[in-house]
This record gives structure tokens, sequence and C-alpha cells, in this order.
């Protein structure tokens, strides 16, 4: 299975990373109904179809986020990953993965063509390591993946690490 991948240290805040086209600016949003949250990512309240919000673990700082393109999904987890969920999202093109306050002049990108359905599988491990506090190196690591889709399921919650908001 072939795959495109990046690698970035995102300063996040308000223990949020934004996964979002570059036209929706999620800093206003909340996240959607908690029944539709799960440990990690959550719908956008106003965006829940082409954008998600993933909860970390530290209030402020630095995180390592891996990004991967795929061709199909992903095989089983490593076991390194202690949080791990699937959700669908509607992509046009690209998607931003960005810091709610903090603009990168160049933003890391995932590059989704063709457009269409997408499943996202993201992982990450170590939130508690920081938890709620402001950190100056990078404490925890996330792995953002994505394959096209035709066949739309619901969100799926692989491994939850039972961290509390």
């Amino acid at each position: 299975m072939s795959a495109q991948r990046s690698r970035s240290v995102i300063d996040v805040s308000y223990q949020q990373i934004h996964l979002a086209p570059p036209e929706v600016d999620l800093i206003f949003d909340a996240l959607a109904d908690e029944s539709a949250t799960g440990p990690l990512i959550g719908p956008a309240e106003r965006h829940g179809d082409v954008a998600a919000i993933i909860m970390t673990g530290c209030s402020d700082g630095p995180v390592d986020v891996t990004l991967e393109v795929l061709d199909g999904p992903p095989g089983p987890l490593a076991p390194e990953w202690e949080v791990s969920e699937e959700r669908d999202l509607r992509v046009e093109g690209t998607l931003y993965v960005t810091s709610p306050t903090v603009y990168d002049l160049y933003p890391p990108e995932m590059r989704l063509h063709p457009t269409g359905s997408y499943r996202f599988r993201i992982s990450g491990r170590d939130r508690h390591v920081a938890r709620k506090l402001v950190t100056f190196t990078v404490t925890e690591y996330y792995l953002i993946q994505a394959w096209p889709t035709s066949n739309l399921q619901a969100p799926r919650i692989l491994l939850d690490d039972h961290m509390p908001a």
C-alpha cells in the first residue's frame, strides 16, 4: 500500500488540534454534541462533516504529528498507541492541521485527491504526561491517517486511554 507521509511539530492551544480545510476557521467552533465525541476526536459543531477537533493532553505546547495519506485502510494498530479512533469526513482537497490560536504561515497539510469521502484514523500516545499543562518540549505523539472510502461508517473507537476531559 503506497502512502504519502510527513511529520511536523505543531504548537497546540486549548488542548486542541484542528483538522480542517483552509477556508474553515474553527476558532469559535465548539465540539458537537457530547454523544458524538469520542476520547480523541470530536466533530466541530458547525463543520462536523468536513472538519474535526482532536483533543490533546497538554493545554499549550508542541506535539509531534505524523500525517499519512493511504490508498486503502491501514493495517492493525501498532502497540505504542494508547488511544485511537476512526471517523469519516467529506474532503474537497487540502486539510490543514493547525492549532486553534497559533497561526503558521505554512501549516502542515494533507492533500487528498480525488475529492470525496475519506476515513480518518487518528491515534495518540502520552496524552497523560503533561495533562492540562503548558509544555515547551514535545510530550505527545499523534498519527493521522486518511484513505478514500465509498462505504461511510459510524465513528469507531479502537482504543480508549480513559483520559478525563
